[in-house]
């Protein structure tokens, strides 16, 4: 289980990033390669293919910054990616977090309701 993990573990991540765990009171924290940590709110939640466990700040690899993520880690975020960088916005996005990531499927709404065909032409 997630939970039984020691002080100063590592935790690789599906990208290759490396992950420290930490016990923080009576819970685990996660620190990323930038330093930044995440409480683990809840742990070992069971699913078809493994655990998930959720935290309350997103967290980044080193030496990539949100739209870097994005753009290397979920092809579910690429509208959000061509969005950010048609409106320049990639530098305001390498400061501090946190950020919520809207997917694909959640511009396509926007779009759809704003009878728009593409990000460009929001503008």
């Amino acid at each position: 289980m997630f939970c039984d993990r020691d002080d100063g573990d590592p935790l690789s991540t599906v990208q290759g990033a490396i992950f420290r765990i930490d016990t923080a009171g009576a819970g685990l924290r996660v620190t990323d390669g930038r330093n930044r940590t995440s409480n683990i709110v809840t742990a070992d939640i069971a699913d078809s293919n493994g655990s998930l466990h959720a935290i309350d700040k997103v967290l980044l690899p080193p030496n990539k910054n949100i739209v870097e993520t994005a753009i290397a880690s979920n092809p579910e975020l690429s509208i959000l990616v061509e969005a950010v960088t048609a409106a320049n916005l990639g530098a305001m996005l390498s400061g501090a977090g946190p950020f919520t990531a809207p997917t694909n499927a959640a511009f396509a709404a926007l779009l759809s309701e704003l009878n728009v065909s593409a990000i460009r032409s929001a503008g």
